[in-house]
């Protein structure tokens, strides 16, 4: 019985032995590769990730877009009202390649609260930017677009304020962003 427990030992080392080593071995000879992808869910093969190449005509676009909303009140607001004249602005840059279906997408946005003066609020909005856009070309579809808002907001002192009354537009729409280092300014004049 010892004779045969001591075989059984023998045996096993000398079973594992070589399996450990060559398991040891095989790892250390040839790393792993890692792709990143996903299986598709109709084939069940396996789809590496597609990995974007930046366009090598884009350009660093900065700038700044200046804009300022005149309010002319003539609504008639509750009495008692605690009005708040809410502004806000948005830029949309947008550049279609139609040659390579390639596009590229940029929205910046900024809000102040206006300064109040008799029947008449104020609003200055200022919003930098700084992109990376396709070169112009007549290839490249851009668009570049300014919007604004303003809310006229009752904050009675409550956990909700009310909007009581609202107005947005358009302040800008082109084809080409504006050259690098440019400040634009627009103005608008709204009545709420």
């Amino acid at each position: 019985m010892k004779a045969f427990a001591l075989a059984a030992v023998l045996l096993s080392a000398v079973v594992t032995c070589p399996i450990t080593s060559t398991a040891q071995s095989a790892g250390a000879v040839s790393p792993q590769k890692h792709v990143l992808g996903y299986q598709d869910p109709q084939t069940g093969a396996f789809r590496p990730l597609l990995h974007e190449v930046p366009d090598a005509n884009a350009v660093a676009v900065t700038g700044t877009i200046k804009l300022t909303l005149t309010i002319t009140i003539k609504s008639v607001f509750p009495a008692g009202s605690k009005l708040t004249y809410a502004c806000g602005a948005g830029l949309l840059e947008s550049s279609v390649n139609l040659t390579t279906d390639t596009a590229t997408l940029y929205e910046e946005e900024a809000s102040s609260v206006a300064t109040v003066n008799g029947n008449t609020a104020t609003c200055t909005l200022t919003i930098p930017y700084s992109w990376i856009v396709p070169a112009a070309s007549p290839t490249v579809d851009t668009t570049f677009t300014g919007s604004y808002s303003v809310n006229v907001i009752n904050n009675d002192g409550t956990a909700t304020s009310t909007v009581l009354r609202s107005t947005l537009g358009y302040f800008l729409s082109q084809t080409t962003v504006p050259a690098s280092g440019t400040t634009t300014t627009a103005a608008v004049s709204v009545t709420l």
